[in-house]
């Protein structure tokens, strides 16, 4: 079995290294871990760093390095400038070129930055008997920009980027599991099924890598992406940088085994939301037994009034889900009560806006509550009442 030495020598030692760009580095050396790189001036390593803290979903620091230093504190004989398969140039905003090695580039002032890559995990997987398709047909991983805003620091700002793997839905669990095991390489998904929710409308357009689309019955699943920093450091116009080419990464002698995480009460659970299009959710083991368990305690019924009917269980849980992925939100209450006489509810309205302002207060939600016409009135009433407290 190829070792990250190995790799890493016949990257240096191949007169076109650059010829191996088409499958990338996935499923190679299984077992190394695997980082993006990015290569700076010293003057902009530390709000880089801290960029890069702000957003540690795509841009996780494995080691940075000293200015002047092309090796790494877990790969001693490894030399930043030749063993990898090949460097993108930016300058000014823009990538203006690529190069085999950078043994020409003056490291005097360079820092390098080793971030986490989700090719570390695919070991895991394959050791599994999980079926990954880009490494299948020697693809580099489908890599798509999506409408989500990074945390902005200093000059450095923009859009996440995340890699896309068609899963079988039988093995989401597992999948997830998996990488929730090594959260400094991207960890569990940020996204699982429908594409448009990321703001991508064609999985066959607009990839940063290749096109590998989900077949029959399979999903695809979204993690975060290192490439996130290169289109960072492209939107803050640094004069001149250095980064891998997309799905082609340094490869460490440090092994996944020795930074695995584990945490019983973290664990994750997939919870689907819808059929069409699919959309799934990922929420802990110990925060789904508790919102279960706040649901047992809704369908009590002391009173005897037939309230345990009404309840769905199970919903509770995909209605926090859904709400925890949606940007507008709508609540209906104070509708009228069955009987001889008009009666309309009056005691849900104070739920409603309990909840109501929860989620406004959180900062992600723009929230709306609808009522009755003829009870307009009496709930801007309990409204104002209850302000009054």
């Amino acid at each position: 079995m190829i070792t990250a030495g190995d790799a890493r020598l016949l990257f240096r030692s191949s007169p076109d290294s650059l010829a191996l760009r088409d499958s990338g580095t996935a499923g190679l050396a299984p077992g190394y871990i695997q980082t993006n790189v990015v290569i700076i001036d010293e003057s902009l390593a530390d709000d880089f760093q801290q960029f890069c803290r702000l957003n540690s979903g795509p841009c996780s620091v494995i080691f940075r390095g000293r200015s002047g230093q092309v090796n790494t504190d877990d790969s001693l004989g490894a030399d930043i400038r030749t063993d990898m398969i090949g460097y993108r140039v930016w300058e000014d905003g823009r990538c203006a070129g690529e190069k085999k090695d950078l043994l020409d580039v003056d490291f005097s002032r360079l820092q390098t930055f080793y971030l986490g890559c989700s090719f570390s995990f695919e070991t895991l997987m394959m050791e599994k008997g999980l079926q990954l398709r880009h490494i299948l047909e020697r693809k580099i991983v489908p890599m798509y920009e999506t409408n989500v805003d990074l945390v902005p620091h200093g000059r450095f700002s923009g859009k996440l980027v995340v890699s896309m793997r068609p899963i079988r839905r039988e093995h989401l669990q597992e999948v997830v599991q998996l990488s929730f095991s090594l959260p400094s390489c991207h960890g569990i998904p940020v996204h699982i099924g429908d594409p448009g929710v990321l703001g991508i409308g064609d999985l066959t357009q607009g990839s940063l890598g290749g096109v590998v689309l989900p077949e029959e019955g399979e999903v695809p699943v979204f993690w975060c992406c290192g490439v996130t920093s290169q289109l960072a450091m492209a939107k803050a116009g640094i004069d001149r940088c250095y980064s891998h080419l997309p799905g082609c990464m340094f490869i460490h002698d440090m092994r996944t085994e020795e930074i695995r995480y584990k945490n019983e009460d973290l664990n994750p659970r997939v919870v689907p939301l819808r059929e069409e299009p699919y959309l799934a959710s990922i929420v802990s083991s110990k925060a789904a037994d508790r919102i279960n368990e706040i649901e047992t305690m809704v369908a009590s019924d002391p009173g005897k009034r037939g309230v345990s009917n009404l309840v769905q269980y199970g919903s509770l849980l995909k209605a926090a889900l859904a709400i925890s992925h949606s940007s507008r939100i709508a609540i209906l209450t104070g509708f009228p009560v069955t009987g001889k006489y008009p009666y309309y509810e009056n005691d849900g309205i104070t739920g409603a806006l309990a909840l109501s302002g929860a989620l406004v207060e959180s900062g992600r939600s723009r929230v709306a509550i609808f009522v009755d016409e003829e009870v307009l009135n009496l709930n801007f009433s309990i409204y104002q009442g209850i302000q009054n407290i």
